[in-house]
Parts: C-alpha cells; structure tokens; sequence
C-alpha cells in the first residue's frame, strides 16, 4: 500500500505547503478513473456496530481542466481550461488554451498594439439606439471603424454623450456588419521594418495574414472589405476595386425558351445595358501649397474630391492644382475636384512638390 498514489488535489498558500483558506470554486467533474487499488474502512450501520474493508480501484476525478478529445478520461493538450495560467495536471497533459488565451488576449493585444488609437468624440444618439447599444458594438465614422469601448455622460433631453471609439478593429468582428463586398487590396510596408497585414479572405471568409518587407510593396487579390488591418504605423492600405474589377458599364442578356404542344422552340434574347457612375467620391481636407520649399498650410479647407481609383486615408494627393488633398472619409457625389491622375506621398510638404 505505501507504493500505491492516488493525487488528491489540494490548494496551498506557500512554498511550506500550508493548506490555504479558498473560496467556492468551480471544476469540471471528470468521472471517474483508474486508481491504485485502495482500501476503505468503514461502517454499515449508523449505529457502527459492523466494520467492514471495502476494495476500490477508480477514483472521483475533478480538475480546472476537462477532458478534451481524450478517450481515457484525463486532460490533454485540447482540454478548456478554468485558469488563466496553466498548471501541469496531476494526470495527463497540460491543456494549449487558458481563459486568457481564449477570451482576452485578442483584445489585450489590440489595447497593446503600437497602431491603436483611443478617440473621445461627442455624438448625438437617439434614445431607442442608447437603449440598444452595446459595448461589443462596432461604429462606422468617417469611412473607418471602430469598438465602442464607453458611453459617458449621456444626456435623456439632448441625446448628446461622449464616447470612446477604439481601432483598429478586431478582424473577426467585421463578418456581421461588412457583409460579404470583398475588394483588392495593394499593401505598402513600413519604412523601416516588416509589416504584417490581417484580413479576411474571400470567398473562403477564412482570417489571414501576409507579411511585406520595409519598402517593400504588396497584394491582396480578395478580401472582405475593411477586414485589411496593419501592425505598423508607416505602412498603408490602397482598396482597389471589388475583387480586381472596377465596372463601369454591364451588359445582361437573358435567353428564354418556350416549348409549344407542336414541338416548335422559339428564342427570345433580351439584353439590357446599365451605366454607372466610375467615380468613387471621398471628403477630403484642402491644403494650399505655399512657399519655396513648398509648405502646406494649415488649417486645411474641407473639399468633396473624385476619383476612378480608390484613394487611401494617410497619404496626401497633388493633380496639380496648387493644392494638395488629405482623404478624410467616404461621400456622394457629384464633386468637381478630380484626383483620379493625381500623384502622392505620406508627406504633405513634399506632396506639393509633386
């Protein structure tokens, strides 16, 4: 019997192991396992006059870790965990995932990033939208988005509040307010060190990732648009058009065919010609170019600007004019200002002497 263990959890307060003072936990009831044969001696009647030995060979088997795939009972590498740092178990092997690796380090890495931006901003909600809103809940401004991390200080009779919107977002959340529009994407890297850009991939909807080196450039041929984020603050993403093709004018023809009682077959085509608008409108900020060097001057006169070709928030747009033009978010048409040809760079004072 004195070679035989059997491993009763137990919680200890020091390196002495002293027993600690805990409060109720919650475990995963395993069922039971296989023991070392042991004994039990106890009495059958509650009056205690018969004793008797009782042979047992499985054991009660709780733990912060359930089972997983395994067959035999005993945590492995693919078991949920009730921790949020592993321990090795008394039986099998020590579970990949913690409560921390599963609910709270995608978030934590986002909090963490060198690109996330915390923006207070002041909004007017409708009451209906406060009572439905959520802290999970994912906010379009100015063409980008953002988590809705606070509502503060929101007023019954105004409907005025102030918020806290945090980005970039968490890809995986995008699916449920995107929707499936999926566009091309070129990928400019840093000016000193890899970027890695994360987006969701269509049609498959499956998350991925490509890296692109310091100066490098990039492509993304399909992915969902807006999924496309970045780990770097000098790199950029340039939407394209919807999966590589920008249309401009679609043809539909539709062939129908009637059978009659006489075995005659006639064919009718019907073919019907759309025209759309090949501009894409964004709101823009107007910089005048002054000076010899050039220099933009500030503050900048907010435009409406079109163009054929997507134009990207960060970089700064010269078509010649004496101005330069700083994408601040998507609007409609029409607009008089066309950057379609226009040059650019990430530098204002050097976009003017474009």
């Amino acid at each position: 019997m004195a070679d035989n263990k059997i491993y009763i959890p137990t919680f200890i307060a020091n390196e002495n192991f002293d027993s600690a003072r805990i409060q109720p936990r919650l475990l995963y009831y395993n069922g039971k396992i296989s023991a070392p044969d042991y004994k039990i001696d106890a009495w059958t009647t509650n009056l205690g006059f018969t004793r008797a030995n009782f042979d047992e060979v499985e054991i009660p088997y709780f733990d912060h870790y359930n089972t997983g795939s395994s067959s035999d009972g005993v945590p492995t590498t693919d078991s949920n965990s009730l921790l949020f740092q592993n321990e090795a178990p008394a039986y099998g092997s020590t579970p990949s995932n913690t409560l921390f690796s599963e609910y709270w380090q995608t978030y934590i890495g986002l909090l963490y990033n060198p690109v996330t931006r915390l923006i207070e901003a002041q909004a007017v909600i409708p009451l209906s939208e406060y009572f439905e809103l959520e802290l999970n809940d994912i906010i379009e401004w100015r063409g980008n988005y953002y988590h809705l991390r606070a509502i503060n200080d929101y007023s019954f009779t105004t409907n005025q509040c102030n918020i806290q919107l945090l980005g970039p977002i968490i890809a995986d959340s995008l699916s449920t307010i995107i929707g499936d529009t999926c566009y091309s994407y070129d990928l400019y890297g840093d000016g000193e060190q890899i970027t890695t850009f994360n987006f969701i991939s269509c049609p498959s909807g499956a998350p991925q990732s490509v890296q692109v080196g310091a100066q490098q450039v990039g492509f993304i041929p399909c992915a969902v648009r807006g999924s496309v984020t970045k780990d770097t603050q000098g790199s950029a993403i340039v939407e394209n058009s919807p999966c590589g093709t920008a249309p401009t004018t679609t043809t539909t023809t539709t062939t129908t065919t009637t059978t009659t009682t006489t075995t005659t077959t006639t064919t009718t085509t019907t073919t019907t010609t759309t025209t759309s608008d090949p501009f894409l409108y964004y709101e823009a900020e107007q910089f005048e170019c002054i000076g010899s060097p050039f220099v933009c001057e500030i503050p900048p006169a907010t435009v409406t600007v079109k163009s054929t070709v997507s134009r990207s928030p960060g970089r700064f747009y010269n078509n010649g004019d004496g101005y330069v033009y700083s994408i601040t978010g998507i609007t409609t048409g029409p607009a008089a200002i066309d950057l379609s040809s226009a040059g650019s760079d990430f530098d204002c004072d050097i976009a003017c002497a474009i």
